[in-house]
């Protein structure tokens, strides 16, 4: 008996496709841990300025903002890079061909250019990243499986997205 799959898709994870879903690969969580630690700094510095009368901790606090999306721009950059790197040391031409599809248990990725596949359960989904051309569901341990959605229609996008929203409640969604 074989199980049904929905959804199915194939293309080719490379260093183009990291650079261009950077934004997409550093998780939630991340971002929230450096919102919390920039609200701490934040607190701790004015509450020293206020306290010593001490402006310029206000110039080091002014320093510290500026810096905060250069920094994350950084860390984008970084993770696709670290990607790229893995991509390289795994496939000597640093790409491979991915098909990705739902069935009953999760969403299944194949590795067609070395061979395997693997299911990802949906109750380990945490994130849906809706890029351009892809669907990027990562796991709760940053695990990425990849939805190729140029091969899609408008309707097949959307009902991909209503299924895993209704496999996976609290999946969150990035835009």
């Amino acid at each position: 008996m074989s199980e049904e799959v929905r959804f199915e898709t194939t293309g080719v994870l490379d260093e183009a496709f990291f650079k261009e879903n950077a934004k997409y690969l550093l998780s939630p969580k991340f971002h929230q841990r450096r919102m919390i630690l920039a609200a701490l700094i934040t607190v701790f510095l004015l509450a020293e300025a206020i306290w010593f009368s001490m402006p310029s901790l206000l110039v080091i606090l002014a320093i510290y903002w500026i810096t905060f999306y250069p920094m994350t721009l950084w860390a984008q950059r970084r993770a696709a890079k670290t990607l790229t790197k893995r991509q390289y040391e795994t496939y000597p031409d640093g790409r491979c061909e991915i098909g990705t599809s739902c069935v009953e248990a999760g969403v299944r990725s194949e590795n067609r250019t070395a061979g395997g596949s693997v299911v990802v359960s949906y109750e380990h989904l945490s994130t849906l990243a809706m890029a351009d051309h892809a669907y990027i569901l990562m796991s709760k341990a940053n695990q990425l499986v990849v939805f190729f959605t140029d091969e899609l229609t408008e309707e097949e996008r959307n009902a991909l997205r209503e299924h895993l929203m209704e496999k996976c409640p609290k999946l969150k969604i990035i835009r």
